[in-house]
């Protein structure tokens, strides 16, 4: 009998891999990984265009909507930041003021919206010792268990005053300024090809050429050949758990490749991809023609134990042998926003510490050829 051992020390999260989406930006801001922004014209709390922002993910890291343009701020003044907002009931928004010179300051949290209209999110401070600017960002946080993306919220009117009661000019804070939206993409992309390792399909691309350039690919996989194009102005997330039989992935213009991982043993997976630009209700797929297809078939593997730790640490076993600091499970940072096993040495300061997960006892001698795999992350990046 054997047991694995899977230790650390300081941190080590299961964690999964994002692509960038290209949404329709509004100009002078930034999205993220994790959202996609949209212009909106119906549910408008002033002016013509609000800011729409489809949550993709629940880790909040990747859920940053920031203003590219930095306002001159005077330190020990006070100021003010304030937006109009439209939760989903499972999601809220907190400001940050990332200021030049000083650190970040965090304010309060907006929402889920109560009202089912606008509200305005307001807070107040003072502007910190040696800050000569500053840059507004505005995060989205998923609220856990409820949460299922996409969820979409709606922004309007960012406000920054400072001291209080004087504006001071937010670049495209009324979100009426958007660049263009581009044509459909004029070819798809060629060479594509799917090949099987274990439980994983590894599909290759030549990225499309011609006049109008995809911004991005939707790839569809399914058990079943016959697979339903995409619509336009019907943006479709990303779905990596392929249980069902489907499953989908965005995957940049550049990339030329993507892995489909925990897959089902001695099964054809069929692939089709396509090419689009903009995103959100702009989002133009190239659906026209013959898209390119492949398939593959997953090798004949047993697995001998798998945990996500979704739910608990199932057969797993956590060990302490040194420091304060244990092992303990996060709603946030697995993959796709999923829970996930952490450990941190970190806290208020850096201990040392020695922690291991510890596997339970597996007969290797009835297997051939083991292969023990898991994804792993480290650093905190919000």
């Amino acid at each position: 009998m054997k047991n694995l051992f899977l230790g650390t020390i300081a941190l080590l999260i299961s964690l999964g891999f994002s692509t960038q989406i290209f949404a329709q930006v509004p100009t002078d801001w930034s999205d993220d990984t994790g959202i996609l922004t949209f212009k909106e014209e119906v549910v408008v709390h002033e002016g013509s265009f609000s800011c729409g922002v489809d949550v993709t993910t629940g880790s909040q890291g990747d859920c940053d909507f920031s203003n590219l343009v930095e306002i001159p701020v005077t330190a020990t003044e006070t100021f003010k930041i304030s937006f109009w907002y439209i939760t989903s009931e499972n999601v809220k928004i907190r400001a940050a003021m990332d200021w030049v010179g000083a650190s970040t300051t965090y304010g309060s949290y907006g929402g889920p919206t109560t009202t089912g209209d606008w509200e305005e999110f307001t807070f107040e401070g003072t502007v910190p010792d040696g800050a000569t600017g500053v840059n507004l960002r505005l995060r989205f946080y998923d609220i856990q268990p409820n949460f299922s993306p996409p969820e979409t919220q709606y922004v309007d009117l960012v406000k920054f005053e400072s001291p209080v009661g004087n504006n001071l000019i937010v670049a495209n804070g009324d979100f009426e300024n958007w660049g263009a939206v581009n044509p459909e993409p004029t070819n798809y992309p060629t060479d594509f090809a799917a090949n099987s390792s274990s439980l994983n399909i590894n599909l290759t691309w030549a990225d499309a050429t011609g006049a109008q350039l995809p911004n991005a690919y939707l790839i569809l996989a399914s058990e079943d050949p016959a697979i339903d194009p995409p619509t336009d102005g019907d943006f479709v997330i990303d779905d990596l758990d392929l249980s069902d039989g489907e499953g989908a992935a965005n995957v940049s213009y550049g990339v030329e490749n993507f892995t489909f991982t925990e897959l089902t043993a001695l099964t054809t997976y069929y692939f089709k991809i396509f090419p689009y630009t903009n995103s959100g209700p702009a989002v133009d797929y190239k659906t026209d023609g013959t898209p390119p297809s492949a398939e593959a078939t997953t090798a004949s593997v047993t697995v001998i134990n798998q945990e996500n730790f979704d739910e608990s640490w199932g057969e797993w076993t956590t060990v302490s042998v040194l420091g304060d600091e244990v092992w303990d499970r996060d709603n946030t940072y697995g993959v796709g926003g999923t829970p996930c096993a952490k450990m941190s040495g970190y806290n208020g300061a850096s201990f040392v510490n020695e922690d291991w997960l510890i596997s339970p006892e597996m007969d290797f001698n009835i297997y051939n050829s083991e292969v023990f795999s898991f994804y792993t992350a480290m650093n905190y990046t919000g």
